[in-house]
C-alpha cells in the first residue's frame, strides 16, 4: 500500500516561531494539536495528502503583500534594497498578523563596496495555502513565569518564555515555488536603469512575447557587467540555479517543476501574545518585551567622555559604562544638561570631540553640538555652555555650507569631517578652513560605507571610526581606507548590553 504523505506546509503551520530582525527564524513546538487525519487531493499536483483536523487547505489563496509574478525592481543603493528585504520589527511587535518570506534570511552577502544598482526579479507561484482553522484552539501555554507589568530587568524571564514557545506562531503557509534573481551592477559600468530593466525583463519575455533585438543586447550587457545570484525554494534546485544565466528557457523549465516539489515559500505570523486572550496584562508584557529586544530607534549623535559613551536620540539620551558594561535608562537630555534647553538645544543633530589633544588641553573636555544652523561648545565636566555660544556654523567653521549637519567625526585637529546627506567635507582646525576639493560624495571616498547618509559617527581611536545609520553600523579603518570586513552589521533591540559595538 502506498504511503500518503502529509501535505507540504504542515511542517511549519501551527508551530511557534522565534523571530528576530536580521536572523533566520527558528521553529519551536507545535501549538495547535493535530486532530484526526483526512485526505486531500490537490488539483495542482494531482497528489493525495493527509491533513489533520483543525487545519484547512485553500487552493485559491490570497496573495501576501508584495508577492507577484515577474516583477522587476531596481534600487540605487544597498540601504534601500536591504530595507525592502528586512523584517520590520515595529510591525512584528504588534498584534496584527503579517507575512514574511520563507527565504528572508538569504541575500545579505550581496552588498558591493562600490556604488552599484541592485535589481531583482521576483517570481511567486502559490499552489495552495495551509492555515489554522481556529486560532483560539491552541494548546495550553504555561504563563506562570511571565512577569507583569513589563520590566526591562525581567528580560531573562521573557526570553526564556520566547525560547520555549516562540515569539510568534505560524497561522498560514503558502506552498509552491519562489525565485528571486538579484543582479548587482556597478555604476561605473555606465549602464542605465533602463538598460538593466530591459536586460532582466527579457529573461522571461518568452512567456508573453518575442524578445526584441535591443532587449537581447541589453540582456547580454547585464550578463557581462553584473553579478547575478538566484535565491528561492521549490521546484528543481538545479533548474532554479540555472536561472542565473537570465535565459527565458531556464525560467520556463523551472516553472514546470514546481508541481513536482512544492515547498513553503511564505508564512503568515502573529505574536504569541495574541494567544493569551484571557490574560491581557501578560500579553501586553510579552508584546513590550519583544519590542524592547527587537526594535531599534536611530540615534542622532554619539560621543565618549572617559568610560561613559553618550548616545543621543531625539530629545533623549542614555549612557553605556565601558567599565561596568551597564547602561543607564533613556531620559530627556535637558534633565542632565539644563543649559541646553536655555539655548534651544534640547534636540541635538550631531556632536563630536576632537581626538589626539594633550591631556592638559582644556579642549579635551569640550563637546561640540550642532542644531540646525547653529552649534555650541559644551564643557562636559561642568555641564555649561562656553561664553559666546550658540554661534552660526559658517562663522565658527568657515567654508562649511551645509544647512544642516548629520554627523561630525574628528580623528585629529587637522582632520574634522562634516557629513550632510550624501556628501562630506574635511575641515582643518589648524588652518581654520575647509580643505581644497570639497565637498565630495561619501561613498566614493569612504569605501564600504554604503549608507545613503550618516545618522551619527564617532572616532574610537586605534584608527577606527564607527558610522551609524538607522539600525545598522559600520566600522571603518582609516589605515586601510575602507570598511572592515563583515560590515555593515545590524543593531537589534534597545538593550545596549547586546550591541557589542566597542568590544
Amino acid at each position: 500500500m502506498t504511503e500518503i504523505n502529509e501535505i507540504p506546509g504542515l511542517d511549519v503551520v501551527g508551530r511557534g516561531l522565534y523571530l528576530r530582525p536580521y536572523h533566520p527564524y527558528e521553529l519551536k513546538r507545535v501549538l495547535f494539536e493535530h486532530g484526526a487525519l483526512h485526505q486531500h487531493v490537490s488539483r495542482e499536483t494531482n497528489q493525495t495528502y493527509v491533513v489533520p483536523a483543525g487545519y484547512e487547505v485553500d487552493e485559491s489563496p490570497p496573495s501576501p503583500n508584495g508577492a507577484s509574478l515577474n516583477v522587476v525592481s531596481i534600487e540605487e543603493s544597498w540601504e534601500r534594497f536591504q530595507k525592502k528585504r528586512t523584517l520590520d520589527a515595529s510591525v512584528a511587535g504588534q498584534s496584527a498578523a503579517f507575512s514574511v518570506s520563507a527565504t528572508m534570511s538569504q541575500g545579505n552577502e550581496l552588498r558591493e563596496e562600490q556604488e552599484a544598482y541592485y535589481a531583482n526579479r521576483s517570481t511567486f507561484v502559490a499552489l495552495w495555502s495551509l492555515y489554522i482553522e481556529d486560532p483560539s484552539a491552541c494548546v495550553d501555554i504555561d504563563t506562570s513565569s511571565i512577569p507583569t507589568p513589563f520590566r526591562p530587568e525581567s528580560r531573562d524571564a521573557y526570553e526564556a518564555f520566547f525560547q520555549r514557545y516562540g515569539t510568534h506562531y505560524v497561522k498560514r503557509a503558502w506552498v509552491g515555488g519562489r525565485a528571486e534573481i538579484v543582479v548587482t551592477v556597478a555604476k561605473a559600468s555606465n549602464m542605465s536603469k533602463a538598460d538593466i530593466q530591459a536586460g532582466i525583463t527579457s529573461s522571461f519575455a518568452g512567456v508573453s512575447g518575442e524578445i526584441k533585438a535591443s532587449e537581447s543586447e541589453s540582456r547580454a550587457r547585464v550578463r557581462t557587467n553584473s553579478r547575478c545570484t538566484v535565491l528561492g525554494r521549490g521546484g528543481d534546485e538545479t533548474r532554479l540555479a540555472a536561472m542565473g544565466d537570465l535565459d527565458r528557457e531556464s525560467y520556463n523549465a523551472w516553472i514546470k517543476t514546481i508541481r513536482d516539489n512544492p515547498q513553503t515559500i511564505e508564512i503568515e505570523l502573529a505574536g504569541v501574545w495574541t494567544l493569551l486572550r484571557g490574560e491581557p496584562e501578560k500579553a501586553r508584557a510579552l508584546m513590550k518585551a519583544y519590542s524592547a529586544a527587537s526594535t531599534f530607534s536611530e540615534i542622532s549623535a554619539v560621543f565618549r567622555s572617559e568610560d561613559l559613551v553618550y548616545f543621543l536620540r531625539g530629545q533623549n539620551f542614555f549612557t553605556y559604562d565601558l567599565d561596568s558594561g551597564q547602561s543607564m535608562r533613556e531620559r530627556p537630555v535637558v534633565e542632565l544638561w539644563p543649559a541646553l534647553d536655555e539655548v534651544g538645544f534640547e534636540r541635538v543633530d550631531a556632536a563630536f570631540q576632537i581626538a589626539g589633544l594633550d591631556a592638559e588641553d582644556p579642549s579635551r573636555r569640550k563637546v561640540y553640538m550642532f542644531r540646525r544652523g547653529e552649534y555650541i561648545s559644551f564643557d562636559i565636566a561642568t555641564s555649561t555652555i562656553d561664553e559666546g555660544y550658540p554661534r552660526r556654523i559658517h562663522d565658527g567653521w568657515p567654508g562649511i555650507a551645509f544647512r544642516k549637519i548629520d554627523a561630525v567625526v574628528a580623528t585629529g585637529l587637522e582632520s574634522i569631517y562634516f557629513f550632510a546627506g550624501g556628501q562630506y567635507v574635511r575641515f582643518n582646525g589648524r588652518t581654520g578652513r575647509v580643505d581644497d576639493g570639497y565637498p565630495q560624495k561619501i561613498q566614493r571616498r569612504w569605501i564600504g560605507v554604503t549608507f545613503d547618509r550618516i545618522d551619527a559617527a564617532i572616532y574610537w581611536g586605534g584608527g577606527k571610526i564607527y558610522f551609524f545609520r538607522g539600525d545598522q553600523h559600520i566600522r571603518y579603518d582609516i589605515a586601510t581606507l575602507r570598511a572592515d570586513p563583515g560590515y555593515p552589521k545590524p543593531v537589534v533591540g534597545n538593550y545596549v548590553e547586546d550591541w557589542h559595538f566597542f568590544d
